[in-house]
């Protein structure tokens, strides 16, 4: 892991992608400010285990330089490099995985809705595989304390494994199958996903994980953190307090006590506040203008946003967005 910065004010920034299959060729497009625009070329995989689990993965050649934002569920992702570059974060939690990299297997647990953004570099050839797990499945196994229920208690928990032999043939008899259709097929790729599983939490188990001491209590989420679950997935959309109180079932009054026990601040309060953090790490890549930041943590009108930043941050926005141009 590094500190290295994903950001760039050259590049586009992707909010939305889109696999597209042709009779020769398969493309990955993403809706960018010029437009609908191809980004990646190639070979991929996209399968669903229920709900529990998904793959995803991509052996192809990067187009154009470009950024992808979205959105990444409470889970525990895996991604798997075997060939090219990869640089990607959720929030503040950055990598940058190259064929150079001791380590090219990246393990994170999300206990919660998180920024994703990945960097997209024109010519890079690309082999990687990402399995995607929900946090339930996972707690659902483990029994007793270990240091799996220790990674698995703890928001942003990462680890890095080296690529092995294992791995590396694992993942190519994945692509192998990159076009299921059959039963068979779609059995004999589960039964791959589940053996690159078992193999990374096997490294897992073996590793010195450090939880705090109410790792225990947080695997079980309380209906506060399940709010601010639905808040975090929800950041850019239009949230009330009378939606999340008939979505929770609580009254509004008993809504805003319990969240304000617990968190420290009000329902709005925490809102403004994660939509100026938000705002504030995509002017530090220089993923948007300051209008952008602004309409994107909920302002009509630029002025207000500086006036929101600056009591939040103690400097205007522009000094933020000025510093990486």
């Amino acid at each position: 892991m590094t500190t290295d910065t994903l950001s760039s004010p050259r590049l586009k920034k992707v909010a939305i992608t889109q696999r597209i299959e042709e009779s020769e060729r398969q493309l990955i497009v993403g809706e960018t400010r010029q437009g609908r625009s191809a980004l990646v070329e190639g070979k991929f995989i996209s399968h669903r285990i229920g709900n529990d689990i998904s793959i995803h993965g991509c052996d192809g050649l990067e187009l154009q330089d470009s950024h992808v934002v979205s959105m990444a569920p409470a889970s525990i992702i895996m991604t798997i490099l075997i060939k090219g570059e990869l640089e990607f974060a959720y929030d503040d939690l950055e990598f940058h995985i190259g064929p150079n990299s001791l380590n090219r297997i990246t393990l994170v647990n999300l206990a919660q809705p998180s920024s994703f953004r990945r960097k997209i570099s024109k010519d890079n050839n690309v082999f990687k595989l990402n399995i995607m797990m929900n946090n339930q499945w996972v707690m659902s196994r483990i029994n007793g304390n270990c240091t799996v229920s220790q990674f698995v208690a703890q928001h942003k928990n990462s680890l890095q494994l080296p690529l092995s032999d294992e791995f590396n043939n694992l993942v190519a008899q994945a692509f192998k199958l990159h076009k299921v259709e059959t039963f068979l097929e779609k059995v004999a790729l589960e039964s791959i996903a589940m053996q690159i599983i078992e193999l990374a939490f096997s490294h897992l188990e073996s590793s010195q994980i450090e939880s705090p001491k109410e790792a225990q209590q947080k695997m079980n989420l309380t209906s506060i953190e399940e709010i601010i679950c639905y808040i975090e997935a929800n950041l850019s959309e239009s949230l009330s307090i009378a939606e999340l109180a008939n979505r929770f079932a609580m009254s509004r009054s008993n809504l805003q006590r319990k969240f304000k026990q617990q968190v420290g601040l009000t329902i709005n309060g925490y809102i403004r506040k994660r939509r100026l953090e938000v705002a504030k790490q995509h002017l530090e890549k220089g993923l948007v203008t300051i209008t952008e930041a602004a309409y994107e943590a909920g302002y009509n009108h630029p002025a207000n946003f500086t006036n929101a930043f600056k009591k939040e941050y103690g400097v205007p926005p522009f000094n933020i967005s000025s510093a990486n141009e």
